[in-house]
């Protein structure tokens, strides 16, 4: 577009203030763009740009100076994706204008290369860059290639609107809705059409990304009135002149509402959602960036060579001219910010089960304590204080459950928690697509391109990881040997160690399923079998009817041999155990770790080994022996509900008279029967709240798709021994589409796990 260079300062002086915007509090209202800023101060800005003289380059000078200013102190960032390369690109009929002086063109000329990239068809992924440049050359010599030529500039502005959150509309007019999105699919390269392509949606086929039907991919449109220079005789000049620099704000149209559709930009409903959908996103970005967590920085370091083991052999350091080394640097810079996030995931997700086990302990010793003021009513009763006493314990600790879960709430930790795990797995597959040159996009393929209060995790992952397209070239001119041996590091480093991170978790989360299902399940029975003894013995219709009088059911011997007859049968199940199954459990516990989701290196609390040893202890009246022949559920769980009835059956009639000060037996069965219920309760319910069940069945469908995918792999890399370079190249492209699709198989699941805990958060009805 020819600007009017006589506005260039104003115009300039309307992308400064977008870029104070960007950095300016969120709790004063901005009168130019009609919202309050966005708060991003410890947010680095990126400004994509295809550098075409007029807007795009003056939008690059402003960016570059605003930089050097404190308020930017976290940085703003300047990348080109170019229709052309950077020389045929200054040979292009956009540079050889009349009305293009050269300072413009020298402009271009000085832009670093490494901050540039050519935008590539779907066609053109494939090409090496003497095949492009080919291909380009016969684009801008060719006099019938105006329309492909357009094409290429339509898909330079393309690129920034799919990958930008915010796009810089800079345009002589106002941009007009229109009716119907089959309209903006007219291949204009003008400023306009590519803001109605961010506000509407994508072509289709153009870039290698595909446009989300569901508009993931749009976003806000910032639009800063920029004149042409004025024609002869042109009346409207002075009025266009006059809006130089000003600046309006538009969302996309699915927040507009429905009886506002496509007429008014300026609606004040229609801005305060999109707004709102923005003012989300920032925030985000911001938490993210502020932090306040300790990273463990011995562990990023090494985060290259934990996610591609021989990484320091196989991509030496940058060097002039060395094109793997700025592979490395790509990669690098993946995995250190998925082991930064990792670590954000680990520091919540700590919090997070902390929570859960407090909340749990909470529930267990309010439900002790109101089945203590229930029941401990001595014979006869004296009426002392210790009732009272526990029902306010009771109370008080379920108000104190209530307190902690709010603070913690207030804070979402959950989720932020569930985000950074899903940034970090994103961020995974993103690494060994790059890896391998395939050209892919994870936000273009993860948690079903959503928006809201989830889409801001793509975005993080997008803007960590383009341009793609470079790494594919870079990877694609390697020598065999040193691809081969890239591939074979990814093999190890991603399929079979995460095959031997699902098996051995799947083990893990079905001994605990197991654990916790069979005490729930025993638990409840022998309340239930309790209550039906409480009941007949309280009423003495029933209690004559069954010819038995509750204050002589038994003496005291008579408790002692029930008492030891569940001892004998606990005795014969722990007799029947497997001892090095529970020596194996027992070193897991003390070595539990996850190899990129480590736990802290910090001892463990009084609490944790007391549970951790109740848990082995419990785990030892679960003999597999018994538990694997036909039948042998129900059989260990009778044994241990029979157990467990007569024992407090027992145990109640034993200490009657022992004290004035005790209940009566019925009472004390009473107490008991509560505490079993509540148990059983909370067992079942800690299954639930830590997804097990969805956890072993996703696990286990992961663990078969690994295991597949390395059978694959394996096969793969053995047929890259031959000599034929047809037939290598043929594997090497096999094994790039095994990795795309073991990635896009992994994304769905980390979805999953992410909709799941989404679904069912914390909450203390839920424990």
């Amino acid at each position: 577009m020819d600007l009017d260079p006589g506005q260039c300062n104003l115009v300039k002086t309307g992308l400064k203030h977008v870029f104070a915007w960007l950095r300016a509090s969120p709790k004063e209202k901005d009168q130019e763009l009609g919202h309050p800023g966005l708060g991003l101060t410890d947010t680095p800005v990126v400004l994509l740009s295809s550098l075409a003289p007029g807007a795009d380059q003056w939008a690059v000078s402003v960016a570059r100076e605003v930089s050097t200013e404190p308020v930017h102190r976290a940085g703003v960032h300047v990348l080109a994706p170019l229709p052309f390369f950077k020389d045929q690109y200054l040979e292009s009929s956009t540079f050889n204008r009349a009305c293009v002086d050269e300072s413009a063109k020298q402009f271009l000329a000085n832009f670093p290369d490494e901050e540039t990239f050519v935008v590539r068809f779907n066609d053109e992924l494939n090409h090496n860059e003497a095949e492009l440049r080919a291909k380009h050359r016969l684009i801008l010599t060719g006099p019938d290639a105006k329309a492909v030529r357009d094409r290429r500039f339509l898909a330079a502005g393309e690129y920034v609107a799919a990958y930008s959150d915010i796009l810089l509309a800079l345009t002589d007019g106002p941009i007009r809705p229109i009716e119907s999105s089959a309209l903006i699919q007219r291949e204009s390269p003008s400023a306009e059409a590519i803001a109605q392509r961010k506000l509407r949606g994508l072509m289709f086929g153009l870039l290698p990304t595909s446009p989300a039907l569901g508009g993931s991919d749009n976003g806000a449109v910032i639009h800063i009135y920029a004149p042409r220079k004025p024609k002869r005789n042109d009346t409207s000049a002075n009025a266009k002149t006059s809006k130089a620099g000003k600046l309006e704000i538009l969302f996309p149209y699915e927040y507009c509402p429905d009886h506002l559709r496509a007429q008014n930009y300026s609606d004040k409903r229609w801005q305060k959602a999109g707004y709102a959908a923005l003012f989300a996103l920032a925030q985000n970005f911001q938490l993210l960036n502020t932090e306040q967590i300790a990273v463990r920085k011995e562990k990023e370091a090494r985060a290259l060579s934990e996610l591609l083991p021989n990484a320091e052999v196989l991509l030496p350091a940058r060097s002039d001219g060395n094109e793997l080394g700025r592979l490395r640097d790509t990669l690098d810079h993946l995995a250190r910010l998925r082991r930064r996030i990792a670590d954000y995931n680990r520091y919540y997700d700590e919090r997070i089960k902390r929570l859960k086990q407090t909340l749990f302990r909470l529930a267990f010793f309010s439900a002790l304590f109101f089945a203590l003021a229930e029941s401990w009513v001595p014979t006869p009763d004296t009426g002392g204080p210790l009732r009272t006493f526990c029902f306010v314990a009771g109370v008080a600790l379920t108000l104190a459950a209530w307190a902690i879960f709010s603070w913690h709430r207030a804070r979402l930790y959950d989720q932020r928690s569930d985000d950074y795990r899903a940034i970090a797995e994103g961020l995974r597959v993103q690494f060994y697509w790059t890896a391998c040159g395939s050209g892919e996009s994870v936000a273009s393929n993860y948690l079903q391109r959503q928006r809201g209060e989830i889409g801001w995790i793509r975005g993080v992952i997008s803007a960590a990881s383009f341009p793609y397209e470079t790494m594919r070239s870079i990877f694609d001119n390697l020598s065999p040997d040193k691809r081969r041996a890239l591939l074979g590091s990814i093999r190890k480093g991603w399929v079979q160690e995460q095959l031997g991170y699902f098996t051995s978790n799947v083990d893990k989360l079905t001994r605990q399923r197991a654990f916790f299902v069979h005490y729930s399940s025993i638990m409840l029975f022998s309340a239930f079998l309790l209550y039906i003894f409480n009941f007949i013995f309280q009423y003495s219709v029933l209690a004559n009817l069954s010819s038995l009088n509750p204050s002589l059911l038994m003496n005291r011997s008579e408790a002692i041999s029930l008492c030891g007859a569940a001892i004998a049968i606990v005795g014969i199940l722990y007799g029947l155990s497997d001892f090095d199954l529970i020596d194996k459990l027992r070193t897991d516990e003390l070595n539990s770790t996850d190899k990129l989701f480590q736990a802290p290196s910090k001892p463990r609390t009084f609490m944790d080994r007391i549970f951790a040893s109740l848990f082995l202890v419990f785990s030892m009246f679960l003999p597999k022996r018994v538990e694997s022949v036909r039948g042998g559920n129900y059989l260990l769980r009778g044994a241990l509900v029979v157990a467990i009835t007569i024992l407090v059956v027992g145990s109640a009639y034993y200490v009657r008279g022992l004290g004035s000060w005790l209940p009566s037996p019925i009472k004390i069965s009473s107490m008991l029967r509560n505490l079993l219920l509540a148990g059983g309760v909370l067992c079942g319910l800690w299954v639930s709240a830590n997804h097990l069940t969805e956890n072993i069945r996703r696990y286990a469908s992961m663990e078969s798709m690994f295991n597949g995918a390395d059978e694959r792999f394996g096969q793969y890399l053995a047929a890259c021994d031959g000599n034929d370079p047809v037939v290598v190249q043929r594997v090497f492209d096999d094994i790039r589409s095994l990795i795309i699709a073991v990635g896009r198989e992994s994304l769905p699941e980390n979805a999953d796990w992410l909709f799941t805990h989404r679904a069912r958060p914390v909450e203390p009805v839920s424990t």
